[in-house]
């Protein structure tokens, strides 16, 4: 079977659907993934660590979210909602529309959310 297009074409339409294809999976895994927090040290000789979120995810916490700290923006931290797990914080954006409610359903659950 012979082909209409030419070589070079072919060749181009290949590396077009392979970058797509890189650009379209890179996107996926970057919603799938959740920002988890890092925690840093502050204070002078006593060094104290608190939870502090560099960036946030819009992803959805799919696991059982036990509390929640409302994180203020800073210097080095942004404004985020730092939602518990079993022993794993995650950054959420206090904008999303999923984390609001998530709030609201921890509340009636006597699960408030506290400040950092």
């Amino acid at each position: 079977m012979q082909s209409t297009l030419p070589g070079y074409r072919w060749t181009s339409l290949c590396l077009l659907a392979t970058v797509l294809l890189t650009c379209i999976s890179e996107q996926t895994v970057a919603a799938k993934q959740l920002m988890r927090s890092s925690p840093i040290a502050f204070g002078g000789a006593k060094h104290t660590t608190m939870i502090c979120c560099h960036r946030t995810s819009p992803a959805r916490i799919r696991t059982e979210i036990n509390g929640c700290i409302i994180q203020s923006q800073s210097d080095a931290c942004v404004a985020a909602v730092i939602f518990k797990t079993n022993g794993t914080y995650y950054c959420t954006s206090p904008n999303a529309r999923w984390v609001k409610l998530k709030m609201l359903a921890l509340a009636k659950n006597h699960k408030s959310c506290s400040p950092a």
